[in-house]
């Protein structure tokens, strides 16, 4: 009878180890598949960063271009000299920006 007793208690124990050992398993396994969610929005996010800085660049050389043309056509409008065909692109350069970009 004394080993029947200790039969059961190590046949509970062992699966009381078995039950422990499965369940550190689940919870292992949601932990990695959260670690690796957040590496991948990580880098996702990085990505979208180096998106955003390398559009900001274009963006302000494309504003300083588009400045520098304004200043070149108003100096050749306020010159008064050149070509009729340059007169008009300037005039209608600086019409464009006064009216769409005055807030740069």
């Amino acid at each position: 009878m004394n080993t029947n007793a200790k039969n059961k208690w190590l046949k509970r124990f062992k699966l009381s180890l078995l039950f422990i050992w499965f369940l550190s398993l689940i919870i292992s396994y949601f932990l990695f598949r959260a670690y690796q969610n957040e590496k991948t929005y990580a880098s996702e996010l990085e990505a979208s960063l180096s998106l955003s800085e390398s559009t900001n660049l274009i963006l302000n050389e494309k504003e300083a271009l588009t400045l520098a043309e304004y200043d070149r056509c108003q100096e050749f409008v306020l010159s008064k000299s050149g070509e009729f065909a340059e007169f008009q692109y300037c005039e209608g350069y600086i019409d464009w920006f006064e009216v769409t970009l005055s807030g740069l």
